[in-house]
C-alpha cells in the first residue's frame, strides 16, 4: 500500500534482505488508489533508498471479487487494470516484453 506503515514494513524487509545478502530487484506498490493521502511514488522510492518501483498495482473491485472466488485475478478478470499491471510485472521480472493483445478496433477507435 502507498501508506507510511506499509512502506516502513517494506523498508524493514529491504534491510533484512540486505543483511542476508539478498539482491533487491525492486519494490511493488500494491492497492494504489491515487488518493491525496497516499504517499507519492517519489517519496516511497526515496524511503526505500532509491529502489526501483517495479509496478503500481491499482486497487480494484475485481481483485476483491477474485479473492472471494479463490481465483487469481489474472484468470478471473484478465482485462482488469490490476491484471494487466501484474502481467507487466511478471514480464519485467522474467525479462520478457509484455505485449497486450488488443482487439483490432482499439487501434482505430482510441
Amino acid at each position: 500500500n502507498p501508506e507510511l506503515t506499509s512502506v516502513t514494513d517494506a523498508l524493514k524487509a529491504y534491510k533484512l534482505g540486505e543483511q542476508l545478502g539478498t539482491k533487491i530487484t525492486g519494490a511493488v506498490v500494491n492497492r494504489v488508489k491515487n488518493k491525496p493521502h497516499e504517499m507519492r511514488m517519489e517519496d516511497i522510492k526515496n524511503m526505500l533508498e532509491d529502489t526501483d518501483i517495479l509496478a503500481r498495482i491499482p486497487e480494484r473491485i475485481e481483485v476483491q471479487k477474485s479473492i472471494a472466488r479463490r481465483k487469481p485475478v489474472v484468470l478471473d478478470s484478465p482485462k482488469s487494470p490490476a491484471s494487466r499491471e501484474i502481467r507487466r510485472l511478471a514480464g519485467r521480472i522474467a525479462g520478457v516484453e509484455y505485449k497486450e493483445n488488443r482487439p483490432w478496433y482499439r487501434f482505430v477507435f482510441r
